[in-house]
């Protein structure tokens, strides 16, 4: 899974607390996701806490759970195909 081109992984996207709430989040992962496109991904990946905020955030934005090897229940891996 992890030495497969056609996957990439995204990993800290953070914006200062004082800076949330703009849509720059957005922006970052958007950006992210047009950098994974140019290099020929089909798919992207990230793991986020199954509890916090931004796993529902993430979400919102079409990431998907990924069934997996995964056995921290607190953490799950999201997938979005960047298929058009």
């Amino acid at each position: 899974m992890y030495d497969d081109p056609s996957r990439c992984w995204i990993s800290d996207i953070s914006v200062d607390a004082a800076r949330r709430r703009q849509g720059l989040g957005s922006e970052l992962l958007l950006f992210c996701e047009s950098v994974c496109r140019k290099l020929g991904c089909c798919d992207v990946f990230l793991a986020v806490e199954r509890e916090s905020w931004m796993y529902d955030w993430y979400r919102r934005r079409g990431y998907r759970d990924c069934v997996d090897d995964v056995t921290d229940t607190d953490v799950v891996r999201l997938r979005k195909s960047l298929k058009i």
